[in-house]
């Protein structure tokens, strides 16, 4: 008989990471012949950052902004909206509810065997406001077990006043993964003796084969070109795609609204979750703040440079470290130009760590499920 799944995540936010780390969890999930349904939780502070007009009450300029963006970029931000959609539609298995909200489920909460929350920054509660009880799976049957995959704080840490929140909600998870060992270390000091294992990205679970599946109706670009995707404004970044450009003469594909660089071929800020997949997999070089531009760019092999997000680099770092290649993180421009531009990476390497620790991700998460008596 097949076993239900209830999976809780950031999957309506309109990020790429979000919405491709979903897919790929509960792609991995579905291999074991378990029903997996991506909980219909509208979060209003995940959705609240990707809205088209933000009025702030405290600042006429910022909703003044806001409001000019609209107008200008109404167009490609419906265009973005709609293909994040459709993704959504295609390839998640969201459930059929019209929504749940926070009372519904405390009040009745989704029937299933077990209950999962991950990947992504789930814990970091400058994005949920507070440990969320959704994401923490602080709602339901005391008999449903209970897994956090891969859950991240963000940025490595924990102020003291929110120690015990976080010891109260998370008891109540059976088996507890983590992203980054930054978190494990912070965590593990107010966790009781509970063992915590450190997960990959779900994105990384699947290999290069397993993408290049849903990137079969992709087709490459005729010229070479660097990717430049950033989550976070950082002008030294800017200045190393621009010195990465002009030093090969390989132009730009960008995801940027307001601002171009010298030798743009394309702006793909239109472009749908497996269209950035792609972009990256044909990219002659990927240069990005990005956790999952990173994450990507190590499946296809590519050559890339990383600018670590100011507030939560530790994951992109702890990643880098576990697979041998920490060099190809810098934070200035300085620190890039004493670097030599065009080295390669040791992906021989690398493939075999990653081979390793994704075999010990899966067998981890396979172990979490047989705990459960219905899923022997």
């Amino acid at each position: 008989m097949v076993k239900k799944v209830i999976l809780t995540t950031f999957f309506m936010a309109e990020n790429y990471g979000a919405v491709l780390q979903a897919y790929a969890l509960q792609s991995v999930l579905q291999q074991k012949d378990l029903h997996i349904e991506v909980l219909n939780y509208r979060d209003s502070d995940i959705e609240d950052v990707y809205r088209r007009i933000h009025l702030n009450h405290k600042s006429l300029w910022i909703t003044l902004c806001s409001c000019i963006s609209y107008l200008l970029f109404w167009r490609k931000n419906k265009i973005r909206h709609e293909k994040f959609k459709k993704f959504r539609d295609s390839y998640l298995q969201v459930g059929k509810e019209e929504y749940w909200s926070a009372e519904t489920l405390m009040k009745n909460p989704p029937q299933a065997d077990v209950y999962i929350t991950g990947s992504d920054q789930v814990w970091n509660t400058l994005i949920t406001k507070g440990l969320s009880d959704v994401y923490t799976l602080n709602f339901g049957s005391e008999e449903v077990r209970r897994i956090a995959y891969a859950a991240s704080i963000g940025n490595g840490q924990i102020v003291p006043e929110q120690v015990e929140l976080f010891r109260e909600k998370i008891k109540i998870i059976d088996d507890l993964s983590v992203r980054e060992d930054t978190a494990k270390e912070v965590l593990g000091q107010f966790v009781d003796g509970k063992k915590i294992f450190v997960a990959l990205d779900p994105v990384l679970l699947r290999d290069k084969s397993d993408w290049e599946k849903d990137l079969a109706g992709f087709e490459s670009k005729e010229e070479k070109y660097i990717l430049a995707y950033h989550v976070e404004k950082n002008e030294e970044y800017r200045k190393t795609v621009e010195e990465v450009s002009k030093k090969f003469g390989f132009k730009v594909i960008h995801f940027e609204k307001w601002k171009r660089y010298w030798n743009t071929l394309n702006n793909a800020y239109t472009a749908g979750p497996l269209e950035f997949v792609s972009l990256i997999q044909h990219a002659e070089y990927v240069i990005t703040n990005s956790f999952h531009g990173t994450a990507f760019s190590i499946i296809f092999h590519k050559k890339f440079w990383v600018f670590p997000h100011r507030q939560t680099g530790s994951r992109v770092n702890d990643l880098l470290s576990l697979l041998g290649i920490s060099e190809r993180a810098v934070q200035t421009f300085e620190e890039f130009s004493s670097k030599d531009y065009d080295s390669e990476i040791d992906y021989v390497r690398v493939e075999k760590i990653l081979t390793q620790e994704r075999k010990k991700s899966l067998e981890w998460l396979e172990n979490a499920l047989k705990k459960s008596d219905d899923l022997k």
